[in-house]
């Protein structure tokens, strides 16, 4: 409680000290932050003290060391809250790493400093940058990056497919390094020590001289951090010929963090690591001793006491994990019994490796070659744990939305009373719970009737995702870029309650609209896909972005996913409304953007046109043409460009408010100010994705109500 107020309140004064802008600042790097595996590239994320005091999150092209100087001009923000239903917190994040503010450098000047003591507060640095710059091989092998993230907690390398699939089948425990991580080092490194006969003095001191390696690894974050601390504790036990109590050091090890680190109080994987610990430990107070059981005895104890115990730590993470991700995955504690054991043969190995290979130094051929042969041999362990997670974050019936999952809770009451009576209907004879029990769960179910229909125009940065819910069918219009179908879309269908796509539908297959479908098809999440029946014919003269019809073709095949083509005339039926194509025509030929799907949907008495990226070219085919184009919402074409949105196309649709996708700050100045000046010039209010966040059109009683995510915008 103290370490919250305190922190809550520099915070929020350091947010009031530097609104949105630009600034002159000079400060030290206090943190250099984690840097990148080599041939990763990108720059580094640093933590910077500025003479007054105030911390800043700057990302640094020519990243500095920890006690360097940096001058010079940064543009300067809050952290964002969460952008789309479901949607990750910059903002939280930020508060966990103990700032407030987050900046990127316009022009930055490094000025190295150096001392005995800043050389000496630079080896956990220099230590985790050389790990990551030699042992290239061994990174950047087929299963390189998950042996990365096992043993350092870097994700960086993890494309987006395998961070969703070890996140949505709970596995992700695995890559932010905790006690878990700290065990599979030390339990092989024991059995080796005493396979060798080294003496107990010897042992003790190779035993505290590992226990910090995970630490130095991935940062000391605040789950390793913890486990290093009670671990040291229980080494010291037997020299200085004291038994600690278990929960009195788990609570002194948590409440030193946070004396040290008062903003891992915003950390959820601090208080993770703090509620397994303590369900560990006291499942591990609750086993039989195994004193006086023979070898097989002892293996079945230990075997089954393991299971019992990693099936009770999953069980306590499951509220943490179906908060994150608005509901749960009912196979979480199932992946998990085959994961372990693979990630800790996987994590042993990795550090063998590492240890070995830094002995290995003087000889940088021996020391590459090492890393080569390792990565080739764990390369199968790591598709194999990978698979897993893949396999089991497809199966959709497992994943249950988090108000659902709450059903699970008056049922296992009852399931618990009927138990204690010892005899099923003896049980409900005789409870006096059962009548209150059966009014809970009729007022459980009326409270999670479907909500109303609606349009969800997420924030997708420059792209497009909008989701349709109408009549019990959910409909995906275009996808979004690279990454944004694991990150944004799925959440967001999720925090709906949402466990599948109806239909898929690309307006055309340019990356920025199509690229997230394909992520979807991929997750096992998609019924239908339907593209424009429209062939598109050569460009000449310009330059066209990539084509990803292929792609989106390929991956349904594989997924076993029907392709439906779409044309102007096709009507989608919904329960109280439709969805009407109106462009291109089958035979039409253009451009990707002048052909893409331009779409009536209508939701009791609101009208909405969508129209992609269609641009004057096509708004003049779809003028001439016998369609009513009159909508009471545009979704406005093209990300606002000047190329699109015409003074006679708006005067043909005459809107009563208008939703621009869009992302701040973008490279091609969307919206356009011609745009936005004919907006305004007709009364026409705009919802922008940059400044709103996701954009709700809400449809109660035949009326439409738009209301932004972000409130105040």
């Amino acid at each position: 409680l103290f370490a919250l107020l305190l922190t809550r309140a520099r915070l929020n004064r350091w947010e009031t000290l530097f609104p949105e802008g630009d600034y002159d600042i000079s400060g030290i790097i206090q943190d250099e932050g984690i840097p990148a595996p080599q041939g990763a590239g990108g720059s580094q994320l640093q933590i910077i003290r500025t003479e007054g005091g105030v911390p800043l999150a700057i990302r640094m092209k020519e990243p500095g060391r920890r006690g360097d100087r940096v001058t010079g001009r940064v543009r300067i923000r809050g952290g964002q809250g969460s952008r789309n239903p479901g949607g990750f917190s910059e903002r939280t994040w930020l508060w966990g790493q103990g700032t407030a503010l987050f900046g990127s450098g316009l022009f930055l000047r490094v000025e190295q400093k150096d001392s005995p003591s800043l050389t000496l507060a630079r080896l956990p640095g220099t230590f985790r940058a050389l790990v990551r710059t030699r042992f290239k091989e061994l990174w950047e092998s087929r299963g390189g990056p998950l042996l990365l993230s096992l043993s350092a907690g870097d994700t960086r390398l993890l494309d987006d497919w395998q961070s969703y699939s070890l996140r949505t089948c709970g596995l992700s425990h695995l890559t932010s390094v905790s006690g878990t991580h700290l065990a599979f080092l030390m339990l092989p490194a024991r059995k080796a020590m005493t396979r060798l006969g080294l003496s107990k003095r010897l042992q003790l001191i190779l035993t505290l001289a590992l226990i910090l390696v995970p630490g130095l690894l991935s940062g000391w974050k605040s789950g390793v951090s913890r486990a290093t601390l009670m671990t040291l504790a229980a080494q010291l036990d037997q020299p200085f010929r004291r038994r600690r109590e278990l929960f009195n050091s788990l609570f002194l090890s948590c409440s030193l963090l946070l004396a040290l680190e008062p903003y891992a109080v915003y950390d959820a994987s601090f208080w993770m690591s703090m509620t397994a610990a303590a369900t560990v430990s006291f499942v591990s107070s609750l086993q039989a001793s195994a004193f006086g059981l023979d070898r097989a005895q002892k293996f079945r104890r230990t075997i089954r006491s393991s299971l019992v115990t990693a099936s009770a730590a999953q069980l306590v993470l499951l509220p943490y994990l179906a908060a994150g991700q608005s509901g749960l995955n009912l196979l979480t504690p199932l992946v998990n019994l085959p994961a372990l054991p693979l990630a800790s043969v996987l994590t042993a190995s990795a550090y063998a490796v590492l240890g070995l290979g830094l002995l290995l130094s003087p000889w940088p051929i021996l020391q590459s070659g090492l890393a080569g042969c390792a990565g080739l041999l764990l390369s199968g362990p790591s598709a194999l744990l990978l698979g897993i997670s893949q396999a089991a974050a497809k199966i959709r019936w497992a994943f249950v939305p988090l108000k659902f999952g709450l059903l699970l809770l008056p049922l296992g009451l009852l399931l618990y009373l009927c138990r204690r009576r010892g005899n099923f209907r003896k049980g409900i004879r005789r409870s006096g719970h059962l009548l209150n029990l059966a009014c809970l769960l009729v007022l459980v179910f009326l409270l999670f009737r479907p909500g109303p229909d609606m349009i969800l125009f997420l924030d997708v940065g420059q792209g497009d995702a909008s989701m349709i819910r109408g009549g019990g069918v959910t409909i995906l219009v275009d996808g979004g870029d690279r990454g944004q179908g694991y990150r944004t879309v799925i959440p967001a269908l999720r925090a709906m309650d949402g466990m599948k796509l109806d239909l898929a539908l690309v307006t055309h297959a340019h990356s920025d609209h199509a690229y997230g479908v394909l992520e979807l098809i991929r997750a096992g999440l998609v019924d239908c896909l339907c593209l424009p029946a429209a062939d598109p014919g050569p460009v000449f003269g310009q330059k066209e972005e990539e084509d990803l019809s292929g792609a989106l073709l390929a991956q349904a095949a594989e997924s076993g996913v029907p392709v439906r083509y779409l044309a102007a005339g096709d009507v989608i039926r919904l329960a109280g409304g439709s969805l009407e194509v109106l462009h291109p025509q089958a035979d039409e030929k253009g451009s990707l953007n002048n052909l893409s799907l331009v779409m009536k949907v209508t939701l009791g008495e609101v009208t909405i046109l969508m129209t992609g990226d269609l641009e004057n070219q096509g708004e003049g085919v779809l003028m001439a043409g016998a369609a009513r184009l009159d909508a009471g919402i545009l979704h406005v074409g093209h990300h606002g460009s000047k190329s699109s949105t015409q003074e006679t196309f708006l005067d043909r649709v005459a809107p009563g408010a208008a939703v621009i996708s869009v992302s701040a700050g973008n490279r091609y100045g969307h919206p356009h100010k011609e745009v936005l000046e004919r907006l305004e010039a007709r009364g026409i209010p705009v919802f922008r994705t940059d400044q709103c966040g996701a954009v709700f059109l809400r449809i109660k009683d035949g009326k439409g109500r738009i209301s932004p995510w972000i409130k105040g915008r």
